[in-house]
């Protein structure tokens, strides 16, 4: 697993909002169950996660986010949080 460059200036085309104590369902897809972690921040494109600092995730991993499963990929990563970029949707609510 390569590590992730440091947080980079910002770089972000959609509005970040900070979300307080929304937490989300990761799955590392890597044969660990899934993790249940805080969002700092979101947006349309990404989010910034705060994780255990003993929990290492894969750079590329999925993230339930508003009832969407999508792909996440790691650009970050500082001590305890990471910063990600959303792919594409693997399921939504309905399916």
């Amino acid at each position: 697993m390569g590590e992730a460059a440091e947080q980079p200036s910002e770089r972000r085309t959609s509005r970040r909002v900070s979300v307080g104590n929304m937490v989300v369902r990761v799955d590392p897809c890597d044969g660990r169950e899934p993790i249940m972690c805080c969002v700092w921040d979101l947006s349309l494109e990404g989010a910034c996660l705060m994780l255990p600092p003993d929990l290492q995730l894969p750079d590329n991993f999925q993230v339930r986010v508003d009832g969407e499963l999508r792909e996440a990929h790691v650009v970050w990563r500082h001590w305890s949080h990471l910063g990600v970029k959303f792919g594409q949707v693997i399921a939504d609510a309905a399916g």
